[in-house]
């Protein structure tokens, strides 16, 4: 019961009625508008069929903001929490005039791309592969620039497989979305999230306070772009990624991505890297 509750965040109880799609493995997302239940099962969507009452909902907020120690209203009007399995988005009736809403999410696991997914979907070469893995074994930093976010993050999680296993490695994030921890057991590995009033910069010192051999920047804005910098003078090696530009002196190497479109088709690739 411990570890359901851990892992989905509530307990069976209380999720009531709701536990019997919670547990269904074809459901991915409940949705509720302020008014209705939604079910999407695969590409399929439907109304549920029990619908719970009010009270149920008020109550399911209340124990889902407590849990997570946020309070939902007109000045915090969203309020989501992650785990592993399981994601809860919930919505203030300040922003959704039908009433407060939700949105429960399972989160399909996490696993690192391997060499062979990068080169077969046209991302990177062999030789690639061979010069980013002697980067990261060697400690060296590296900035993945350009692509979309989707490709950074599986880029990255890639890469993660050549830090060695006991070097402590923090991640910096404003959403848990790298999610090293699952894809690398047996790692030393904490991760760190910015709230509205604890950003990036402050986790940095966090970090090598933590005493970290690596620490992983998948979501980099140019305004946090310092950061880079700062873990260079305490000789912490960093991964970070980002869309944008930010000053490419701040980091050992560079992993360009550009998009790549033929046929009508956009992906993207490697089209350099300068170390």
């Amino acid at each position: 019961m411990n570890d359901f509750k851990e892992e989905y965040i509530l307990s069976r109880q209380e999720y009531g009625s709701l536990f019997s799609y919670i547990s269904d493995e074809r459901v991915n997302t409940i949705y509720y508008n302020g008014k209705s239940f939604w079910i999407d099962e695969g590409s399929e969507r439907y109304p549920a069929k029990e619908v719970p009452s009010r009270e149920f909902t008020d109550r399911f907020i209340s124990i889902v903001c407590n849990r997570c120690s946020k309070r939902l209203g007109a000045t915090n009007p969203v309020v989501t929490v992650h785990t592993p399995v399981v994601s809860v988005t919930l919505i203030s009736n300040a922003i959704a005039p039908d009433g407060p809403g939700f949105l429960i999410r399972k989160n399909k696991p996490i696993v690192r791309p391997d060499a062979d997914e990068l080169i077969r979907n046209g991302l990177c070469t062999k030789e690639d592969i061979e010069i980013m893995g002697d980067i990261v074994s060697s400690g060296r930093s590296f900035l993945i620039i350009g692509g979309n976010k989707t490709t950074r993050l599986k880029l990255m999680r890639h890469l993660t497989k050549y830090i060695p296993p006991t070097d402590r490695t923090v991640t910096v994030e404003e959403s848990p979305e790298l999610k090293i921890s699952s894809i690398s057991p047996g790692k030393d590995v904490t991760e760190l999230i910015a709230a509205k009033d604890n950003d990036i910069l402050s986790l940095a010192e966090t970090a090598v306070c933590l005493d970290a051999k690596w620490v992983l920047l998948p979501n980099l804005r140019k305004e946090n772009e310092k950061v880079l910098s700062y873990f260079e003078e305490n000789s912490v090696s960093v991964g970070a990624a980002t869309g944008g530009l930010v000053d490419t002196m701040c980091s050992d190497v560079m992993i360009e991505i550009k998009e790549d479109r033929k046929n009508a088709v956009s992906s993207y690739k490697i089209s350099k890297i300068r170390y």
